[in-house]
């Protein structure tokens, strides 16, 4: 999703406005981004995977 609060849900608050702020971790905000609370709750949720750059180790048998 994209946009901001107020295309998504209809929000007719001032964004910038104080009973529109919530205290949340940095990571948190970080995950959510512009997404749903839902969408960072399942990016928390699932399992961690090592980097797509990282490759596994193997030898020749040489």
């Amino acid at each position: 999703m994209t946009g901001n609060p107020r295309q998504r849900n209809g929000w007719r608050r001032d964004p910038l406005s104080f009973a529109n702020c919530r205290l949340v971790h940095r990571r948190c905000n970080r995950l959510k981004s512009d997404g749903t609370d839902a969408h960072a709750r399942a990016l928390l949720d699932r399992e961690p995977q090592p980097p797509l750059t990282s490759l596994p180790f193997a030898t020749l048998g040489l």
